[in-house]
């Protein structure tokens, strides 16, 4: 999957935290589990009121004609208060009729984790990077959300588990 660059985002790319937001002066004395709650809300913020998008509390979901892309967002309890909080990007895609397939219609699609990301202190270029890896996630999926797509992927990656063949089959009656 093509990553987004900075470079592309830095164009039009402006945002300011929440006027209450703790990023707005990182401190020792806040809390990580305050600082990874600040960074999933202002992701939450910044996609809100995007078509087709639903946010949630720790996660986001795009949903397309055919299947849905959701980001989960994790943290780790090694956590340290004024230095480092991790944060953890996972996308999976789904089908949106998951009827007869297993795991509620999970698709195989193998795109691996974000998870170098250190938010303490976070800056306007690492909230374009979680950013850029978002819309580059969605993109991926846009792609795939048809039956034309769907099988071109599958012919292109070999990626023929169960899930995806039936999803398949579903798509192109």
């Amino acid at each position: 999957m093509k990553h987004i660059t900075i470079e592309k985002l830095e164009k039009n790319f402006e945002w300011n935290w929440d006027e209450n937001s703790v990023l707005n002066n990182p401190s020792s004395y806040i809390a990580p589990k305050d600082v990874f709650d600040a960074v999933c809300f202002e992701i939450s913020r910044y996609y809100s009121n995007r078509e087709s998008f639903k946010t949630l509390k720790r996660k986001i979901r795009w949903t397309g004609q055919f299947l849905n892309c959701e980001l989960a967002f994790f943290s780790s309890s090694h956590n340290t208060a004024g230095d480092y909080v991790a944060f953890e990007i996972v996308c999976n895609g789904y089908a949106n009729d998951p009827e007869g397939m297993a795991k509620k219609g999970l698709l195989y699609t193998w795109i691996r984790p974000k998870n170098d990301l250190n938010v303490y202190n976070i800056d306007q270029y690492k909230f374009m990077d979680i950013i850029g890896y978002i819309d580059a996630c969605v993109e991926f999926f846009k792609r795939l959300d048809s039956a034309a797509g769907f099988k071109r992927f599958i012919e292109e990656n070999g990626f023929n588990e169960e899930n995806n063949m039936i999803f398949l089959e579903k798509i192109t009656r």
